[in-house]
């Protein structure tokens, strides 16, 4: 199960093959993740316990998907397949990272002993593991895309 949740929205093209998406809207994403955005390893009955259906979608050659923000997914190739997949930011969603990324830290950081959640290279490494950035990198994208697109913010 993965997700562009922190950073924005996710696109998908099948070049050949079929894919199976399974797809979890944002307003669901509590039931199949924690607040440190780890899959709940019984997501599914999770979902079904609460009587949500997550969306399933069959994508083929030539199709491109694209995965608002905040979505979890899953795929499953049902033949052999070649896809391309990119997590992107844009202007709209370039803000939306920051309230995620500190519920993240705040469930991270509720999990160590008290030493370590005041641990910066502790906390960093596990933020890096949950969301394959840290918060530079989380700043600069963030700093340029609003940059970029013509906001009052300095560049990286």
């Amino acid at each position: 199960l993965g997700s562009g949740v922190a950073w924005g929205a996710t696109w998908s093209i099948n070049i050949c093959g079929v894919t199976r998406w399974t797809l979890v809207p944002s307003q669901h994403s509590r039931l199949v993740a924690t607040d440190a955005a780890e899959p709940h390893p019984n997501w599914r009955e999770r979902l079904d316990t609460a009587g949500v259906h997550p969306i399933e979608l069959d994508q083929h050659p030539g199709e491109i998907l694209l995965i608002p923000p905040g979505w979890y997914f899953q795929t499953e190739s049902l033949t052999d397949t070649l896809s391309i997949l990119h997590h992107f930011v844009n202007a709209a969603t370039a803000l939306s990272p920051l309230p995620r990324l500190d519920a993240i830290v705040s469930a991270l950081r509720a999990r160590l002993s008290p030493p370590d959640a005041t641990h910066i290279p502790t906390v960093l490494h596990l933020l890096r593991h949950a969301t394959g950035m840290d918060p530079i990198q989380i700043r600069n994208m963030t700093a340029g895309v609003l940059y970029r697109r013509g906001a009052h913010t300095p560049g990286p």
